[in-house]
């Protein structure tokens, strides 16, 4: 596996300086303060592709502010009563809960607010200032703006599965589109 770095050309792109690595050491780059994002493509079971494709669950699935062992209750308690239906994909809501405390431990944080929905309408995600993740669970409907050269917005579609980590320090903030699919949900978890 290799690495992969986007900048923006100097005067003449705006956008976000990318780094993007499917080695388990990827998230390791968030200590470099000349990154905007950070983005670990992992390996994940091939049956996740699958079992997303049939999935049958809410708009919303997890949405909600709190600490982390309010936002694990929570997480807990929606899977407990998804769980038995079927077409539920079971191991969506531990990968979150597992991401949740990944982005706890790298930004020092106990408080979090958390976003688990289909990408139901077309629309811009807006980022705090604190450090956040962003996954893709489906296909493809999710991107972001990697520069404007020529006047035209490049757009670069976020991997399914792919955990996108944005330190919150770039003073010009990733701007992640969405776009509707039936059978792509997005998680955002942002520190406060």
């Amino acid at each position: 596996m290799f690495a992969i770095e986007s900048w923006p050309a100097p005067g003449t792109a705006r956008g976000p300086r990318v780094r993007a690595s499917g080695l388990n050491g990827a998230i390791a780059d968030l200590t470099r303060l000349d990154l905007d994002m950070v983005v670990w493509a992992r390996r994940v079971p091939a049956h996740w592709s699958e079992a997303m494709r049939d999935a049958r669950l809410p708009d919303d699935i997890v949405v909600g502010t709190g600490t982390i062992a309010q936002m694990k209750e929570r997480i807990d308690a929606t899977h407990d009563s998804l769980s038995g239906q079927p077409h539920y994909p079971g191991f969506l809501l531990e990968d979150v809960k597992h991401t949740m405390a990944l982005l706890a431990a790298l930004a020092g944080a106990n408080r979090v607010t958390m976003r688990l929905s289909r990408c139901a309408t077309e629309h811009r995600l807006r980022l705090r200032a604190g450090m956040t993740v962003f996954c893709l669970y489906g296909e493809g409907a999710a991107y972001w703006n990697s520069g404007v050269p020529s006047g035209e917005a490049s757009l670069t579609a976020f991997a399914p599965f792919g955990l996108a980590f944005m330190p919150g320090q770039a003073s010009d903030p990733v701007a992640i589109a969405l776009t509707a699919r039936a059978q792509a949900w997005y998680l955002l978890i942002e520190t406060h």
